[in-house]
């Protein structure tokens, strides 16, 4: 049975996303988890926040953003933290654990919720 700690290390490190246009790198500071656009594919390197509520953050890249905040390891799960979807604009609650080597993402909006599915950089 895998500790807790090396569970923990397990998120730690690049995945490439469901849509396979970027490269996320999820670290850890102090006892929380976040997560960063590491790399943007192609011609969207120079994408910006657009859809950001907040007008004066509509300027900044989307690629370094640190999108992924304040996660704790429960269990074999990350919870309690926050994910910015800059395709939307919206912040959502969510959660993450580890399927079959894969990393699910899972974001929720009140009783509505989407899983996505993320597989590691090698």
């Amino acid at each position: 049975m895998a500790s807790l700690t090396s569970v923990a290390q397990t998120f730690v490190g690049q995945w490439l996303v469901e849509k396979k246009d970027a490269h996320v790198v999820i670290y850890k500071k102090g006892n929380k988890y976040y997560g960063k656009v590491y790399k943007i594919g192609g011609y969207k390197k120079t994408k910006l926040d657009v859809k950001n509520p907040n007008k004066a953050l509509r300027s900044r890249k989307v690629q370094g953003l640190e999108f992924l905040t304040g996660f704790t390891l429960k269990g074999k799960e990350l919870v309690g933290g926050k994910l910015y979807d800059s395709r939307s604009g919206k912040t959502y609650k969510g959660k993450m654990w580890l399927e079959g080597g894969k990393l699910k993402l899972r974001g929720y909006l009140g009783i509505f919720y989407e899983t996505r599915t993320w597989t590691r950089v090698k």
